[in-house]
């Protein structure tokens, strides 16, 4: 199902406000919300649609792997929110299928029944991004923004081959962590672990925090060929990725 709506710019920062062909494509920016709880896709598509944004909607995960991964690549969403718990192919199996298509397309996922285990998995396959359910409208806008804004800004610089970043980008950590969390929604976890080394981070901040995460990503994608293997249980207590991830 498809919805578009245009509403007055009034009283909407113009860094959140969509525009039509702001990712460089001639339409609005298009988001897909999957979630099997009617009431849930309703409310998260009446936030996002109330912005600008043209959204589609899915009720199971079958139907999302139907519009990421088998659909003309030029019709891909530019983002997707993806519920965890849904019946047939859950979340994670989009990501999974998602993942082995080669296709990018950012993806938050919003669920109320996240672990630490599931979310690395899940950051393994391409997700930086996380909804702890009950979610709040301005919860759904603000990252969907963040979203499309590093795409647009970072992941552009990494698809035409354009890194490494010029001397100021690379002095502002926020510019060099966006990039490293674009690398990571691409699946190559040492180029985040590059950009982040280089930034020499600060002990404890968000930027050290996801160093650890594409540190453990790196050496268990060599260790399995690439393939996303879960890294120890301690890496999970040590990093309190629950707390990091799930409530960001």
């Amino acid at each position: 199902m498809k919805t578009s709506y245009s509403v007055s710019s009034e009283n909407h920062p113009p860094e959140t406000k969509p525009q039509p062909g702001a990712l460089g494509k001639d339409r609005p920016t298009r988001i897909l919300v999957v979630d099997d709880e009617p009431t849930i896709r309703l409310g998260v598509e009446y936030s996002l649609i109330t912005e600008g944004y043209e959204v589609e909607t899915a009720s199971d995960g079958d139907e999302a792997i139907r519009r990421l991964v088998l659909c003309p690549e030029d019709e891909l969403p530019d983002a997707v929110i993806l519920d965890l718990r849904m019946p047939g192919s859950d979340g994670m199996a989009v990501m999974k299928r998602l993942s082995e298509s080669g296709r990018v397309v950012p993806v938050t996922i919003a669920s109320a029944y996240i672990d630490s285990p599931t979310a690395i998995d899940a950051v393994g396959y391409g997700v930086v991004d996380f909804l702890k359910k009950p979610i709040t409208p301005d919860q759904v806008r603000g990252i969907v923004a963040r979203m499309l804004s590093e795409e647009f800004r970072f992941g552009s610089l990494l698809d035409r081959g354009d890194l490494p970043l010029d001397e100021k980008t690379r002095d502002d950590q926020r510019c060099t962590l966006s990039t490293a969390r674009c690398c990571l929604r691409r699946r190559v976890p040492t180029e985040a672990v590059a950009l982040l080394e280089n930034a020499d981070p600060e002990e404890g901040s968000d930027a050290a925090l996801w160093l650890m995460i594409s540190k453990q990503l790196s050496l268990s994608h060599e260790k399995s060929g690439a393939s996303c293997e879960r890294p120890s249980f301690s890496f999970y207590k040590a990093a309190n990725l629950l707390d990091f991830l799930a409530y960001e």
